[in-house]
């Protein structure tokens, strides 16, 4: 009577810890939200060495459409010219919502156009997000002394752009072109990288 007795506890408990596994919360991709905010339009994001510019808003929700709270979301960027001060991660809070901030710049130095680079979030190893993204930065160098810093190399590499007719110019942070003069590297280009300056 004792064996039996113990045999059926050990199998409510093997089949009670079975149980949990095969319910686990995952994240979905389906029921995930991931957006870009502030962008400077739909195909191009800026960041800033103080992270005080384009951002992800991410909410993570598991198979159920439950928010997954406490869990840690990453975002990587595979483009060789994206240079980031920290790694972007957060962790979600109680409704499943993180905000990832970008603290980094770009090294288009040698280049005259925007750098282009895919950008995937992942949650628990799941891709929740992935798509090319141009990004802008007033952080434009990344020579030695100058990593991850808006100044004097970056104002050089601004001055040079001046009133550029290129539309993808690398200093056209509001992507915008004045269509009397032409020009696509003006004023209102100068006042936001001024806006970042020493960042």
């Amino acid at each position: 009577m004792t064996k039996l007795f113990y045999i059926a506890i050990a199998t409510v408990v093997a089949l009670g810890l079975a149980v949990p596994a095969a319910w686990a919360s995952v994240p979905s991709v389906d029921n995930s939200t991931v957006l870009w905010v502030n962008l400077v339009n739909d195909t191009t994001a800026m960041i800033c060495p103080t992270g005080d510019a384009s951002y992800l808003d991410v909410t993570v929700k598991d198979q159920f459409n439950a928010p997954m709270a406490g869990v840690l979301v990453e975002a990587s960027f595979d483009g060789a010219e994206i240079y980031l001060v920290s790694p972007v991660s957060g962790t979600t809070d109680i409704s499943g919502h993180v905000n990832l901030m970008i603290y980094g710049g770009t090294d288009n130095s040698a280049g005259e156009q925007t750098v282009t680079s895919g950008t995937e979030v992942t949650c628990l190893g799941v891709t929740l997000y992935s798509n090319d993204k141009d990004f802008l930065s007033p952080d434009m160098s990344q020579a030695p002394g100058s990593e991850n810093v808006v100044e004097a190399l970056d104002y050089g590499i601004f001055a040079v752009d001046w009133l550029s007719f290129e539309e993808g110019s690398r200093s056209n942070f509001n992507r915008l072109c004045n269509e009397a003069g032409g020009e696509c590297v003006g004023g209102l280009d100068y006042s936001i990288f001024a806006a970042h300056w020493l960042h």
